[in-house]
């Protein structure tokens, strides 16, 4: 093998293994998003439609933007379970039936490593969740029964 290829292949050895790991936040690039009145103010969402991106969800992020979220899409109404494994930052939670909201929690703290994940469950069934920057709820003075307009 000559000196200069095993010189690059080993170069490139050394750089991968220094290099830092994914950005989390670089995942999201490029997901579908809507804009939506929420209470008295407006967000824009990131839409979690399937298995996938509903799984992964807003884990792992370092922050959430002012007026950003995940709207969390399901294809039928039902009672979902939530778990706030993997995340760094507190959230708000309302949970939607037709557009309505059916259900709030304000301000859940993310599960600190060492615990066992929490679980965040509605009251109510319901084939919609966003999840919001812990105090929008109360900043935006949603209330049960409020309706959410996509637009």
């Amino acid at each position: 093998m000559p000196i200069n290829l095993l010189v690059l292949i080993l170069g490139l050895t050394f750089w991968t293994m220094l290099a830092p790991g994914p950005n989390p936040e670089a995942i999201f690039h490029g997901r579908s998003t809507t804009n939506a009145v929420i209470g008295e103010k407006r967000y824009e969402l990131e839409i979690a439609d399937d298995l996938t991106e509903r799984g992964r969800g807003l884990s792992w992020r370092k922050t959430l933007a002012k007026n950003r979220g995940m709207l969390f899409i399901f294809e039928k109404p039902g009672r979902y379970i939530f778990t706030m494994e993997g995340m760094l930052l507190p959230l708000d939670f309302i949970w939607l039936k037709q557009g309505k909201v059916v259900d709030l929690k304000e301000a859940v703290n993310p599960t600190a490593p060492d615990r066992p994940s929490t679980n965040i469950e509605a009251k109510n069934d319901f084939d919609q969740v966003i999840e919001l920057n812990a105090g929008e709820i109360n900043a935006a003075r949603v209330k049960l029964g409020d309706r959410v307009a996509y637009f």
